[in-house]
């Protein structure tokens, strides 16, 4: 388990004891461990334990980006844990109030704090469903940069270094966002990329010139596809 997650373990342990020390030693009345002691004390526990376990599913993926997006997750329990416990120890502590008015109190304000949760847990879930279609349709084109870029570094002269690199320019600066409809360019591009690579590494000067003008075409006429498909 990560050590965050131990770290947050340890501070909600260490205020949930906190918690505890005062609601049973500190003195009060022949009554004090009424009805009501016990209704606040049991919402006041009831919202601890809400926010280990979204602590727990904020903290325990690997993800910095998932782990993030959960920070509002712990922000939301927080602020519930704060405002049951003030709710529950008025509860607790005025003895005016009837059993059935501070269980109401208690119960909306907590009941308010996990449908927040829920909510901020649905938008994150949505954000991270959203980033990893980007990165899913963005990696055909940022895998191909990195392939010609690696193509380049390894030719064998200047005059076919100088070629690749009119492809490397062009694949860098297209549209980086893939589409189903995109799959059949993909897919000559990648063949003809594959025969520049063989040109390349047999030092096929003029097979090179001739490949690399049909991929300069063919991604340009991906580009304007993609132009198309975003009107």
């Amino acid at each position: 388990m990560k050590m965050n997650f131990k770290s947050f373990v340890v501070i909600w342990a260490i205020a949930l004891a906190i918690f505890n020390v005062i609601a049973f030693l500190v003195p009060g009345g022949d009554d004090k461990f009424s009805a009501d002691f016990f209704l606040g004390y049991c919402f006041i526990t009831l919202a601890f334990a809400l926010q280990v376990g979204v602590g727990y599913f904020a903290f325990k993926d690997s993800n910095m980006n998932k782990t993030f997006l959960n920070i509002p997750n712990v922000a939301i329990s927080f602020i519930t844990l704060v405002c049951t416990t003030v709710v529950g120890v008025i509860t607790m502590a005025v003895e005016d109030i009837p059993d059935w008015l501070g269980a109401i109190i208690c119960f909306v304000v907590f009941a308010l704090g996990a449908i927040a949760i829920l909510c901020s847990n649905a938008a994150a879930t949505s954000v991270a469903a959203t980033d990893y279609k980007i990165k899913t349709q963005t990696f055909y084109i940022k895998a191909l940069t990195v392939d010609v870029n690696t193509l380049m570094a390894q030719s064998p002269s200047a005059e076919i270094r100088a070629e690749v690199a009119k492809v490397y320019e062009a694949v860098r600066y297209s549209d980086p966002m893939s589409n189903q409809a995109l799959a059949p360019s993909e897919a000559q591009i990648t063949i003809k990329f594959n025969q520049l690579s063989n040109a390349v590494l047999t030092n096929d000067l003029e097979s090179v010139q001739v490949l690399t003008n049909d991929m300069l075409i063919l991604v340009q006429d991906r580009n304007n596809k993609c132009k198309l498909l975003k009107n």
